[in-house]
C-alpha cells in the first residue's frame, strides 16, 4: 500500500490518495498525483487517464516481447538448419582425416599421426602403424609416451567381436 496524504499550507488536508495491492500501486498514486496537482485535473480525470495509458503501454509491451521472441526462435532455427546443412554438405578434411572408413591412426602431434597412417598405407598392420607412432612419439612428445609416458589403445577383429580397450598410463609400485 502507498497512502498519501497532501496538506496545504495553513494545515487543511487536500488530498488522501492510496491503493492496495498489485504490482503498479506506486507509480500510479505518482501519477495520480502529478496529474493532479501539476496539471489541474479533477481527481476523476486523473485516475482516469493514469489507468488508460498503462493499459495501452503494457498490450504493446507484450506485443514487443512476442515479437523479440519469434524473431529469435526463427534466427535459432536458421542457425541451426544451416549447421546441419553444413554438416551433412562438408567435404572430408583430409588435414585431420575423417570420415574412416577402416582404420584410423590418432596420436597427440600430425607428424606421428601421419607416420603411422603411411605404415598402414604401405599395406603394414595396426601393430606396426602403434610401434611406428609410438617410436615417434618418443622422439617428438617425450613426456606423452615411452618408459614414463602411457597411453590407451582400443582393438577389434574383423569377426564383430567386442572392442578390448587396453589402459596403457603409468603405473609407480
Amino acid at each position: 500500500m502507498s497512502p498519501a496524504i497532501l496538506i496545504d499550507a495553513d494545515g487543511k488536508v487536500e488530498l488522501v490518495i492510496g491503493a492496495s495491492g498489485g504490482k503498479r500501486i506506486t507509480t500510479a498514486v505518482s501519477l495520480v498525483l502529478m496529474n493532479k496537482l501539476w496539471f489541474g485535473q479533477s481527481l476523476s480525470d486523473a485516475v482516469e487517464r493514469t489507468s488508460t495509458p498503462c493499459a495501452n503501454w503494457c498490450r504493446i509491451r507484450q506485443i514487443i516481447i512476442i515479437i523479440i521472441v519469434v524473431v529469435v526462435v526463427i534466427l535459432l532455427l536458421a542457425a541451426t538448419a544451416g549447421l546441419i546443412y553444413y554438416f551433412l554438405t562438408k567435404e572430408s578434411d583430409q588435414s585431420s582425416g575423417g570420415p574412416y572408413k577402416r582404420e584410423a591412426v590418432a596420436t597427440d602431434t600430425p607428424q606421428c599421426s601421419q607416420i603411422g597412417k603411411d605404415i598402414l598405407n604401405a599395406n603394414g598392420s595396426a601393430v606396426d602403424a602403434a610401434i611406428a607412432a609410438m617410436f615417434c612419439l618418443g622422439v617428438v612428445s617425450m613426456h606423452s609416451s615411452g618408459i614414463v609416458g602411457g597411453g590407451s589403445a582400443s582393438c577389434t577383429s574383423s569377426r564383430k567381436r567386442p572392442i578390448i580397450l587396453c589402459d596403457l598410463r603409468e603405473s609407480f609400485p
